[in-house]
């Protein structure tokens, strides 16, 4: 099972969303209450590969919101109660999305792996890497969540205020080392493991299609264009398969899956 880690643009779209769903307690809320509140599996649902296989996938909503960037321990406390809930479902968690993913590597997370009796297992991957499937989990780490990242950050740095688009420079540049280790790897080793990059192309590279529509309505309220974050990941993903040495046609069918996915 794959997850994404999300939050609400912002806190009114919080309230919004909570209303929606029936919360009107949570919908009527003010921040110090959703400073509390812990995180929601919001959605469950299921992708088919071209192959014919199907696997599960899960949206989780950290309850943190934008407004909350300047109180440092609520910010981190809700991407790890977020991370902790993601692996007691048994959630092999694929993407840490919009400011999760931010504040996990600027405040650099790693550093507190136990949350009260949970000790937070950073292999995101275990599936491809329990098979011995190492470049697989490169693909998947080091080059298409690397890149889905370097998109969102591109097209969002723009429209951010002041103090986000501080914040959002320096993580883009530390995201361009994450591809780039992946990528040297994967240079080295292409020819032994072309097939399984293929098939893992084939298997995943539609699941970013997934996560941006699921994506796209938070995206927009922040004048982030889906069109345009398609573009630049596939931009940014092409640029690190030319770098592994893949050929333009063998690039533009791979890419293929992502606008068709």
């Amino acid at each position: 099972m794959f997850g994404l880690i999300g939050h609400s643009s912002s806190f009114a779209q919080a309230q919004e969303k909570a209303r929606e769903l029936g919360l009107e307690e949570m919908a009527e809320a003010d921040m110090l209450a959703w400073c509390s509140a812990p995180p929601q599996l919001l959605e469950t649902f299921q992708v088919t590969s071209r192959t014919g296989k199907t696997i599960e996938g899960t949206y989780i909503d950290s309850c943190f919101v934008p407004e909350m960037l300047s109180r440092f321990k609520t910010a981190t406390r809700k991407v790890q109660n977020a991370m902790e809930m993601a692996q007691k479902q048994g959630i092999n968690v694929t993407a840490l999305g919009g400011f999760t993913s931010i504040i996990f590597e600027n405040y650099d997370l790693s550093k507190f792996q136990q949350i009260r009796n949970t000790t937070l297992e950073w292999q995101r991957f275990t599936t491809a890497l329990e098979a011995g499937k190492v470049p697989t989990c490169l693909l998947i780490q080091a080059l298409l969540i690397e890149a889905f990242a370097i998109s969102a950050y591109h097209i969002y740095i723009p429209v951010a205020d002041p103090f986000a688009r501080k914040i959002t420079e320096g993580v883009v540049k530390d995201e361009y080392t994450h591809l780039n280790y992946g990528q040297e790897w994967l240079k080295a080793n292409l020819e032994s493991c072309r097939e399984e990059l293929e098939q893992a192309n084939r298997d995943n590279l539609p699941l970013i299609r997934r996560m941006l529509d699921q994506v796209a309505a938070d995206a927009a309220v922040l004048h982030m264009d889906k069109e345009d974050l398609i573009e630049d990941f596939l931009i940014a993903y092409q640029e690190a398969l030319t770098e592994i040495g893949f050929s333009t046609r063998e690039i533009a069918r791979m890419a293929a899956a992502a606008l068709v996915g």
